[in-house]
């Protein structure tokens, strides 16, 4: 015990200087490590929250029974906020629904039955840059496009600049064939 007392000691008088040179070198290394696993945590534990919020709102959307409006979107627009722990509410979402129908000439067609953004987030009037995320559907199926969108900044600088986390699940309708929108 009296070993380990004395060794403080010992390091403040030492003159050989080997270990002061090497703490002065690995210290800043050290901590900028430190640092960065608390904001790659950071970041990952923002982009899992973002994930589960966005197929939360699509699973509440998805079990609508009746047509929904404006207002409700707008109120999932704040469950999504809440959800993600936005307190600046900078969070926003894309709700549209796609339907497969066979067209004039007898093909089948995605079709963009209807759309509502929230926040800066516009309602989609084509199907351009999501045609790709659509999976193979039957004719006279619908689904439902949940997108969402939250800015992250981290605590710290240490090369990781601040982003848009995006996500977009797709997801059918369950107990009604389409999920109906009326405007007022």
């Amino acid at each position: 015990m009296k070993r380990l007392c004395n060794l403080p000691r010992r390091f403040t008088r030492s003159e050989e200087g080997t270990l002061s040179v090497e703490t002065v070198i690995v210290f800043p290394i050290v901590l900028w490590a430190l640092f960065g696993m608390f904001v790659f945590w950071d970041v990952f534990s923002t982009v899992n929250r973002n994930t589960k919020a966005t197929y939360t709102i699509a699973d509440l959307i998805s079990r609508e029974p009746d047509p929904i409006d404006p207002n409700y979107l707008d109120g999932l627009g704040g469950v999504y906020n809440m959800l993600v722990r936005d307190a600046d509410a900078n969070s926003t979402l894309r709700v549209s629904v796609v339907s497969n129908k066979v067209n004039e000439a007898g093909f089948e067609e995605l079709t963009l039955e209807w759309s509502y953004g929230t926040g800066d987030m516009p309602d989609r009037t084509t199907l351009d840059g999501l045609l790709g995320n659509i999976p193979i559907m039957a004719v006279g199926d619908n689904l439902i496009v949940v997108e969402t969108k939250t800015f992250w900044e981290p605590a710290l600088t240490i090369g990781i600049g601040s982003r848009d986390i995006t996500n977009r699940v797709v997801t059918s309708p369950r107990f009604v064939a389409q999920v109906l929108y009326q405007t007022s």
